[in-house]
């Protein structure tokens, strides 16, 4: 018999993340996390009935990570004056980051896994990420703009790591696009607002 910590959904994810970083999304079955916790594959079954589910619950702690890393390093910059500018550039350099140095978790937020999401406890990590990126962009953007703002910040970021990932930036160097598209956002957001 499993001991019950080994089988507790926290387990499972843990588990699944790892193996998701280690050998990819390929890796990441019911049968093959229920192997890594020497367990048959029904024991993860009353947890996550399906792969779907177990994917979706990868990519909410995923995006529960990224927020901790977001918040970390804002809690990091409450010391100085309040600089919206400085709060935005610091999320999208969060967010590269993390990307870069955990790709295959990162691949999981861009799965359309909302079907599978309605049987995971609520608040989602999503959707908390989602409230602080609206947080972080609404003294720049305004509140009329600011979910548009948020989604164009997400399309910069994520477009342009897939063309980094690609090869595809035309020699330009990543730190120099990166830096050209958050200061066009910037930019950007301002004049809307102000419009």
């Amino acid at each position: 018999m499993a001991f019950p910590k080994k089988t507790s959904s926290e387990a499972i994810r843990t588990v699944a993340i790892d193996l998701l970083e280690k050998e990819g999304e390929a890796a990441l079955t019911i049968r093959r996390v229920a192997s890594e916790l020497g367990l048959a594959a029904n024991a993860l079954y009353g947890h996550f009935g399906t792969r779907d589910i177990l994917v979706a619950a990868v990519a909410d702690e995923v995006a529960k990570r990224l927020l901790v890393a977001i918040n970390d390093a804002l809690a990091k910059l409450k010391s100085k004056r309040a600089n919206p500018e400085r709060d935005v550039r610091t999320l999208i350099e969060v967010y590269i980051k993390f990307a870069r140095s955990h790709p295959a978790l990162y691949q999981t937020l861009m799965i359309d896994r909302a079907a599978a999401e309605v049987t995971l406890p609520k608040p989602l990590g999503h959707d908390e990420l989602w409230l602080k990126v609206v947080e972080i962009l609404t003294p720049i953007a305004g509140l009329d703009n600011v979910a548009l703002a948020a989604v164009t910040l997400w399309s910069f970021v994520h477009g342009m790591l897939a063309l980094e990932r690609a090869n595809l930036l035309g020699g330009k160097k990543p730190g120099d696009v990166s830096e050209f598209g958050t200061v066009a956002l910037l930019k950007g957001f301002t004049l809307c607002k102000k419009a």
